[in-house]
């Protein structure tokens, strides 16, 4: 009797799925009417959505490529990837949450991240702002842009100093280890003990102290210039077409569960 049961119950399913699949079904025009309905629904709920406004502000950089392969494109990439990360440099976000909050916008990281998306774009970094105001979200992303561009200007000494630091370290190196078979070249000949030590004590140094200030950047880049953003004047719409998405899914599954519902009772 058990074995019955179970399979008259797992007939019922099966012919419950295959009803389902018929062409001649009405079932199918019911699910379409309430998946138009759920669109509908969903696209005019959109209407009541406060809109969104998106400004964009961007850093402009270049780098001169070497011919001799010091650096190649691989490495470009990675540099100009770096100023994205820099965005949210904690000193880039200190500056630009006590500028916003002298002109009364209250902000702090979390927010900045929710709000804001960095965007690579050929040379390019840009900050794009997304709020309610399009005003604010203008005026966020161009202190954003500004204020890190004014940093990498600050660091870009720093990191000429500390390229140089690094190259008389490995000459000194060498000086210090040479490679087997190798003759001492006239830069290790010229000093002696005294001023090979001062030279090596004096390039650590100046590493030690401008890592930091450096913000990781190379003497290769050049930091051209930064824009502001423009006051948008058309919202985003994207969030219409994500609600109409949804109504039509909801809908999609009360015509299911309805129908299985309605199959199981009968």
């Amino acid at each position: 009797m058990k074995s019955n049961y179970t399979e008259t119950v797992i007939n019922k399913k099966t012919d419950m799925n295959l009803s389902l699949l018929k062409k001649g079904s009405n079932d199918w025009l019911f699910i379409v009417i309430l998946m138009i309905i759920g669109a509908l629904l969903g696209y005019g709920f959109s209407f009541f959505k406060k809109p969104i406004y998106e400004a964009s502000a961007l850093v402009t950089t270049n780098m001169a490529l070497n011919e001799e392969g010091s650096v190649d494109e691989f490495m470009m990439d990675a540099q100009i990837n770096h100023i994205g990360d820099l965005y949210y440099n904690s000193a880039v976000i200190e500056e630009l949450i006590e500028r916003e909050a002298d002109k009364g916008i209250n902000l702090d990281l979390e927010t900045l991240k929710e709000i804001a998306s960095i965007e690579r774009r050929m040379l390019s970094t840009l900050v794009k702002i997304r709020h309610a105001d399009p005003e604010i979200a203008a005026q966020i992303a161009s202190d954003w842009a500004e204020i890190l561009y004014n940093k990498l200007q600050e660091a870009y000494p720093y990191a000429l100093e500390l390229t140089t630091a690094k190259n008389t370290l490995f000459l000194l190196e060498n000086c210090g280890n040479p490679p087997e078979d190798v003759e001492p070249d006239a830069f290790c000949e010229s000093m002696t003990k005294e001023e090979y030590n001062h030279a090596l004590s004096e390039a650590k140094d100046i590493i030690l102290k401008n890592s930091k200030h450096s913000l990781g950047l190379s003497e290769y880049l050049n930091v051209v210039q930064w824009q502001s953003a423009g006051v948008p004047s058309k919202a985003l719409i994207y969030h219409r077409g994500s609600m109409v998405f949804t109504g039509s899914v909801i809908g999609l599954l009360i015509a299911f569960g309805t129908i299985i519902l309605r199959k199981q009772n009968d």
